[in-house]
């Protein structure tokens, strides 16, 4: 199968975006006693998406049953007062007021301490179903102050993503009707959570398989390869972030034109119909561009399916032969 060209400016402007991330890290502060914030902001933006992306069962308001005297002490001194005012007029009925007041009381007990047993158990299932997160950090300082990012560098791929998610967006060309039919085919919500969901799902796997063993270890190839695979994953990964980016850029050119459009209107007062005419030619250009990688796709699915064809038949005549015999 012959592999896809790859346009030789697209190339370039991929390899620029390579290279301001490397350069630029994640986050950047002025001053360095300004990085314990900046982490927190890091991290806190992180687990915010993968929160958003990957549906938690809700939490129950809840408190440590250790925290229930302190947190119904007015409850306790009113019920005591009334129960103990009440067994000094009357005996009898203060004992039965008592008895009835702590009854209520341990049912407020038990009511809080099976809220917070609920809550633990929601929180041990949200985590089950997430993975962990080492959300250690690196920095380093630069000219412009310093730079932080995540250790694990698969992680910095989430809140880039949302970043750009966000200004894409935001976008004038995204929300113009030029673009009604893009907005459709390309789904930012879900491009955001398969992001999230093979980013964590990497970041597990990376986590499960631990610190590299010795090179004479049994284990070490193993390792090895998983670490070639672990490097594939997220090599596509950024690919996939890099092309979200390349579409903010190309959407930023296309502000430029609807500036243009504005300008003309503005100036000449050009029919809006005329001009939306105008806008279609672009439009059929570009769609008659993507169907023909379209084509191309459908090329190399056809090339891989004549070569499967051509095994089956060789196996085939392989097998009558040994029917001949």
């Amino acid at each position: 199968m012959t592999e896809p060209v790859v346009d030789s400016a697209r190339a370039q402007r991929i390899a620029e975006i390579e290279r301001r991330w490397v350069e630029g890290w994640e986050i950047t502060v002025a001053r360095p006693d300004d990085d314990k914030r900046a982490r927190e902001h890091l991290v806190s933006q992180l687990v915010a998406v993968r929160d958003w992306a990957q549906p938690h069962t809700p939490l129950p308001v809840a408190s440590p049953p250790g925290d229930w005297p302190r947190n119904n002490q007015a409850l306790l001194w009113l019920f005591s007062g009334a129960g103990i005012l009440t067994l000094v007029i009357s005996p009898a009925a203060g004992a039965i007021l008592l008895v009835l007041f702590a009854g209520i009381l341990a049912l407020s007990y038990r009511s809080a301490q099976s809220k917070w047993n609920r809550r633990l158990a929601a929180e041990q299932a949200n985590n089950s179903r997430r993975g962990p997160l080492d959300t250690s950090v690196d920095q380093r300082k630069t000219t412009n102050g310093v730079q932080i990012r995540f250790t694990y560098t698969e992680l910095n791929l989430i809140p880039r993503t949302n970043i750009l998610v966000s200004e894409i967006r935001a976008n004038r060309s995204w929300q113009s009707e030029f673009l009604d039919t893009q907005r459709v085919r390309l789904d930012l919500d879900e491009e955001l959570r398969q992001v999230v969901d093979e980013v964590t799902k990497l970041h597990a796997l990376k986590l499960k398989t631990g610190a590299e063993p010795p090179p004479n270890s049994p284990a070490w190839g193993t390792y090895q390869h998983h670490r070639t695979l672990f490097a594939q994953s997220e090599k596509a990964l950024r690919s996939r972030v890099i092309v979200l980016s390349l579409y903010l850029d190309d959407l930023r050119r296309f502000d430029d034109y609807l500036e243009q459009l504005d300008q003309i209107n503005a100036m000449q007062e050009v029919d809006l119909e005329i001009a939306s005419l105008y806008m279609g030619i672009e439009h059929s250009a570009m769609s008659a561009r993507q169907t023909a990688s379209l084509s191309d796709e459908l090329a190399m699915a056809r090339e891989a399916v004549t070569a499967i064809i051509g095994s089956l038949s060789s196996s085939q005549d392989y097998l009558r032969g040994l029917n001949h015999r």
